[in-house]
């Protein structure tokens, strides 16, 4: 069923006794989707995505995987500080990865029906060796240009999935926090893609609208100083702040909604027209305004995600961030 952006109800905070999978950690098990790019804030999903893309292939649908790091040192580190300490709490990956204990190293793990490497983007002898189904490249913007004499290192380690998409089977990962604007890899590879991005209802109209720093305000005391405790999201349509404690249960209601806020925001021309989407179907793809077909898609997700929609980040904190940045371009670049 085809729909244009539907309210959510105000005082539907309901409960749900499944975890449900949505936005980038849905896609991984799209069978239309083969390539996820993933652009979000520092300390927001990056990791979580990683290494629960890389436990989901090991438990439920074994498969060999690559998983790219900037250099082989922090390969090996990410391999021992988060992805073993993953395995010591999660039964279904112990039980995987312990029979082959003998043969196991920290930077590479087999099971049955597949292994895991960790390498790092500046070794071209591991990013071009044997096929691998799943490539997981994390903090793309942190590759070098080129792989030794080899050429681009993320486009070197996931030539090692063209067999598996040549059946459509592979599915290419990368994640990263943007950094340059103009030159930065994570944002190329994010205009490339379907960009999806995450609409929220307004807990006091319904009001759908994407969150971003434009919708931040705060207050200043009498005497002018920045009141970061004050801070609130503006809805566009009824133009009433939100509390803290409403945008939190704006984002836990994402979980009710059909498509969970993700939509397709990538322009597309259809009926010989170029579109902005504005219809979109359960599945958050967009729809042609004219004759209703769906958009076109080539199997590439993308997803942007801010602090903004961290429960973990406070908005409070965010303010005093950005003020904090202020005259200062290298932190105003990391916010």
């Amino acid at each position: 069923m085809v729909s244009a952006k539907t309210s959510a109800s105000p005082g539907r905070w309901q409960t749900r006794s499944q975890p449900v999978a949505y936005g980038p950690f849905r896609a991984v098990t799209d069978a239309d989707t083969h390539t996820i790019t993933l652009m979000a804030g520092t300390q927001v999903v990056k990791t979580e995505m990683d290494i629960n893309t890389a436990a989901y292939f090991i438990a439920h649908d074994p498969s060999p995987i690559l998983f790219v790091q900037p250099t082989q040192g922090a390969a090996l580190n990410f391999s021992k500080e988060r992805f073993e300490p993953t395995i010591e709490v999660t039964p279904a990956l112990r039980e995987a990865i312990e029979p082959f204990a003998l043969r196991n190293t920290i930077t590479h793990k087999e099971y049955q029906g597949g292994s895991i490497d960790f390498v790092g983007a500046n070794s071209p002898m591991d990013l071009a060796s044997r096929a691998k189904r799943v490539v997981i490249s994390d903090e793309i913007d942190k590759y070098p240009p080129s792989a030794g004499k080899e050429g681009d290192p993320l486009y070197l380690a996931e030539e090692r999935a063209s067999t598996y998409k040549a059946l459509g089977r592979s599915k290419c990962i990368r994640t990263c926090s943007p950094t340059d604007e103009e030159t930065s890899r994570i944002g190329q590879e994010y205009k490339a893609s379907d960009q999806r991005r995450c609409f929220v209802g307004c807990p006091l109209c319904g009001h759908e609208q994407l969150l971003t720093w434009a919708h931040v305000t705060w207050s200043r005391s009498p005497d002018g100083e920045h009141l970061p405790d004050s801070a609130t999201i503006l809805c566009e349509k009824c133009r009433k702040p939100w509390t803290e404690g409403g945008r939190i249960r704006a984002l836990n209601a994402l979980e009710f909604a059909p498509d969970h806020g993700w939509r397709q925001t990538k322009p597309f021309v259809c009926c010989g027209i170029r579109q902005e989407p504005e219809v979109w179907n359960d599945r958050g793809r967009a729809h042609c305004r004219e004759c209703g077909v769906e958009a076109p898609y080539d199997g590439h997700a993308g997803f942007h995600i801010s602090k903004i929609y961290s429960k973990r980040h406070r908005l409070p904190d965010l303010v005093r961030e950005f003020l904090d940045a202020q005259g200062d371009p290298e932190k105003l670049k990391k916010f």
